[in-house]
């Protein structure tokens, strides 16, 4: 089907599926991989602890806007389903660096019950390649396993 496993459940806690073309990066620890357009996802574990995901989203947004300025939120969805997981929140933004837009569908997500484990999916493109580039996104964060 176009897709390669690109990530072990057992190593990285989710096992993700990409499209062929992309590029990946494990080095850090973070899930990167990169679209022959420049449009990237990420997969990370969620870096905090003890908070809810609206404090967690809070911070980083206060990161984003300290190196970019403003960032723009467009849609916040506060209850999704994705896969197994348990519960899931995306916030889809907008920011402005070095004079491009780039445009941000970033996904929270909580999976487990006595041992929750929290994952960041982030899907990011320019504003010209987002309306073109989300519906593969969004199959790619459907696909993961945890």
């Amino acid at each position: 089907d176009g897709y390669i496993l690109s990530s072990d459940i057992a190593i990285a806690g989710v096992a993700l599926y990409l499209p062929e073309t992309f590029t990946v990066d494990y080095s850090s620890g973070i899930i990167t991989a990169r679209a022959t357009d420049g449009s990237s996802v990420t997969v990370s574990r969620a870096t905090s602890t003890g908070v809810n995901v609206k404090t967690y989203w809070e911070t980083r947004r206060a990161e984003l806007e300290s190196l970019f300025g403003e960032v723009t939120l467009i849609n916040e969805v506060k209850s999704l389903k994705i896969g197994n997981s348990k519960n899931a929140v995306s916030y889809e933004y907008t920011y402005v660096h070095n004079g491009i837009t780039y445009h941000v569908y970033q996904v929270y997500v909580v999976q487990g019950f006595l041992s929750v484990k929290a994952f960041v999916y982030t899907f990011t493109a320019i504003e010209e390649n987002y309306a073109e580039d989300i519906g593969g996104a969004i199959s790619i964060l459907k696909g993961m396993e945890y």
